[in-house]
């Protein structure tokens, strides 16, 4: 794809319709290189792009109309040959692109073009984006990592492009790979969900065909990375020449783009750590029973400045000390579009002792020996009696119950302190070949979790596979989720243990 040359044919008509730089545009269509063209034409113009899904929810289209309307819509139309000169300075806004609402309301992040660069020149120079490079992915472009990954490093850095829907990797995972055996791919990236996804879901048959030996680097991103899902993953593709080396988890975000990663010399760190000390803040490394793993989202990129800080007292912990990551960098975003107030919670903080303006993460996480743990989302962090528990341990832990058991939430419930739900998806088919009744498998869920993490209470609830809200990426929505179920919106196969919401007085 040649992003650049669509850019420059798409500029002519832009321009000759009266939408010159600075008004806001809306582009509406659907995935694809050919959306790339129109947008790098309306970038050549200076413009601000307006991502917007195609078929949004009513919810997300007021979120974005609040945020304001563009000017024109941009749409496809016959190519022009004509170059139109681009003025867009470096801290011009090159588009704005909304968050997931994973844990709150989607909001309009502003990236300039100084970031955007940042961003490709940081991929260049610690992973190889080069020209010999050829990205392969299926991310949505409205999420940061299909944006960046299919469009804005390739198109910056000169680097090939090969991307298939999003919609055609959730109907036939394996393609993903596919593609990257055809066309050498040298490097990817996707979240957890889709390595679990790929390696329980590609044949035998499939697998045979697959060359994956031209990979550099495939990053595991977007989501927490689970140790289970890559020794699972290396596995099933050792014959493909899918190496340990080859997979590099990372940590990065809308506002913030790359933050941390595991460089190409860097080997695999996946460590193992005591659970109480854990559930107490402190990540000290231990073996054997009572134990948590986690995987190493690497070191911070050059360039960027990480801080651990607690997020009560806002000062710097040390190492081995969980508390919210601060970064500091070329590539973070200056703030949120037409929101004052959520720019300045988390934009623009400083620390004694440290020079330049950071950003509040939201994300937890610890530093040991140079690598970076993190550790789950504050918002998300459920507090029994004192304890940290993450929710994505509690989820796990479901999951080992039954082969029946997919994708959960957990979350604390809505005016009940200490007490925890957990929201499961089950294949009724699975559960069927185990001839194991719902009530059954909830009174084991319950017990297990209960014993495991030493729960006081715990209320539980299946619903159908696929129903559970999630991000564009397959993420889980925990806080959707816990509305959802509260409210009735989400009508559960079994449930067990939830209470009316309490509000204060």
């Amino acid at each position: 794809m040649r992003p650049r040359v669509g850019g420059r044919r798409l500029g002519h008509p832009l321009c000759r319709h009266g939408l010159h730089p600075r008004p806001r545009r809306r582009l509406r269509h659907r995935g694809g290189h050919g959306r790339a063209h129109r947008r790098d034409g309306a970038r050549g113009r200076g413009d601000r792009l307006h991502h917007r899904r195609r078929r949004a929810r009513a919810h997300r289209r007021r979120f974005t109309r609040d945020g304001g309307a563009p000017a024109r819509g941009a749409a496809r139309r016959g190519r022009r040959r004509r170059v139109v000169d681009a003025c867009a300075g470096r801290d011009s806004i090159a588009y704005l692109l909304y968050t997931s609402g994973s844990t709150g309301d989607p909001k309009g992040v502003i990236a300039t073009h100084s970031t955007v660069l940042g961003t490709a020149d940081a991929a260049r120079d610690m992973w190889d984006s080069s020209p010999r490079a050829t990205l392969v992915g299926w991310a949505p472009m409205h999420h940061i990592m299909g944006l960046m990954m299919q469009v804005i490093i390739p198109a910056i850095n000169g680097a090939q492009a090969v991307a298939t829907g999003t919609e055609q990797f959730q109907r036939r995972p394996v393609i993903w790979l596919q593609l990257i055996s055809k066309h050498g791919g040298t490097m990817s990236a996707a979240g957890n969900f889709a390595f679990a996804l790929v390696t329980q879901l590609a044949t035998d048959e499939q697998i045979a065909e697959l060359d994956l030996r031209s990979l550099k680097v495939l990053f595991s991103g977007s989501e927490p990375v689970r140790p289970e899902t890559l020794h699972a993953f290396l596995e099933r593709f050792a014959s493909t020449g899918v190496t340990e080396q080859m997979v590099a988890p990372v940590m990065g975000m809308t506002e913030a783009n790359m933050i941390s990663g595991k460089f190409p010399d860097d080997e695999l760190m996946i460590r193992r750590f005591d659970a109480e000390r854990l559930e107490n803040g402190q990540l000290v490394p231990a073996d054997g029973d009572g134990t948590v793993e986690w995987v190493s989202c690497g070191r911070p990129t050059d360039q960027t400045q990480v801080v651990i800080v607690d997020p009560e007292t806002l000062e710097p912990v040390p190492d081995g000390i969980v508390g919210e990551i601060w970064v500091a960098s070329p590539m973070v975003s200056p703030g949120y579009f037409r929101r004052p107030d959520a720019t300045a919670e988390t934009f623009g903080h400083t620390i004694g002792g440290y020079d330049g303006a950071f950003m509040r993460t939201g994300d937890l996480a610890a530093i040991l020996d140079g690598e970076l743990f993190v550790t789950g989302r504050l918002k998300e962090m459920i507090i029994v009696r004192g304890r940290n528990l993450y929710p994505q341990d509690i989820e796990a832990a479901a999951r080992t119950v039954s082969p029946a058991i997919g994708i959960g939430a957990a979350f604390e419930l809505t005016g009940h302190p200490s007490v925890v739900g957990v929201v499961l998806e089950v294949n009724e088919e699975a559960l069927a070949e185990t001839q194991e009744s719902m009530d059954a498998l909830g009174a084991r869920v319950r017990d297990s979790l209960m014993s495991r993490s030493s729960l006081p209470s715990l209320a539980v609830a299946f619903v159908t596979e696929g129903t559970l809200p999630r991000t564009p990426t397959g993420k889980v929505r925990r806080m959707p989720t816990r509305s959802h179920i509260e409210s009735g919106t989400l009508r559960p196969l079994y449930s067990s243990g939830f209470r009316p919401v309490l509000t204060p007085a």
